[in-house]
């Protein structure tokens, strides 16, 4: 049985443009920490998967801490872009957030808080990493996703179905690939964070946490609603086999 995630939505930062007088853009926390992109967060990590997985526990380790920052626009915001963005960088967010991720008991496993210093605030701000997920981490119910890959300008779009096919496929393109719905084990709904970004790009918070924001007045992020513009379903099926076997 395949059932309706009603209890996650994808979220992201606030492009609202009373926050920052109408500017077409996010407030935003530029990362000066010297050779971060570099040598802490290569684009490397962006392609090749097999490296950022096998790395993933010495990678955020590495990092220096503090890391070094300062505002794009004026003054801080709960929940800010953290610029230049890397895959599974979520935002740069205030005490307030750190603080309700503490009091819900969100697993420590799903979310990484990096301590950043932001030039001329006082005020103690982190960057929010959530790591990727690895295909068997996800548990993909692969009888019942279908992947989206799109065209370049030349090509028709294609899609496919199936684990066997999606690792050939992630061994020979680097076209983005995403789903109209993605189906997960049930198992998955213990988490309060699913960064599914090694499939399509998305990360879906509980409803819990984002009840919390809201109740807290958290400012700068934006719920995507189902239906709207590049949100994906997130849906869960209580199969045994999550493999794509019969």
């Amino acid at each position: 049985m395949i059932t309706d995630s009603l209890s996650y939505h994808q979220i992201r930062v606030s492009y609202d443009e009373k926050l920052l007088n109408r500017r077409a853009e996010p407030q935003s926390v530029s990362i000066t920490t010297p050779n971060f992109f570099k040598q802490y967060y290569p684009h490397l990590y962006e392609w090749d998967w097999n490296k950022y997985f096998a790395e993933r526990e010495y990678f955020y380790r590495s990092m220096p801490n503090p890391l070094v920052g300062k505002l794009w626009y004026k003054g801080p915001i709960d929940f800010m872009d953290a610029c230049y963005l890397r895959k599974g960088m979520v935002a740069c967010v205030s005490e307030k957030v750190r603080r309700i991720l503490i009091e819900l008991h969100i697993n420590k496993e799903e979310y990484i808080l990096h301590p950043i210093v932001i030039s001329k605030e006082d005020a103690p701000y982190y960057v929010l990493f959530v790591p990727f997920l690895s295909i068997e981490e996800l548990k993909i119910d692969f009888d019942n996703t279908v992947f989206d890959f799109a065209p370049w300008p030349d090509e028709q779009l294609g899609s496919f179905r199936g684990k066997e096919e999606l690792y050939e496929y992630l061994s020979k393109n680097d076209k983005p690939l995403r789903t109209n719905t993605l189906v997960l084990n049930e198992s998955l709904t213990q988490r309060d964070i699913i960064n599914a970004g090694f499939i399509h790009g998305d990360i879906y918070f509980s409803d819990r946490i984002l009840d919390a924001f809201n109740e807290e007045h958290v400012i700068g992020y934006q719920v995507l609603r189902p239906g709207s513009q590049g949100t994906t379903p997130l849906r869960f099926s209580n199969k045994a086999d999550v493999n794509g076997g019969a």
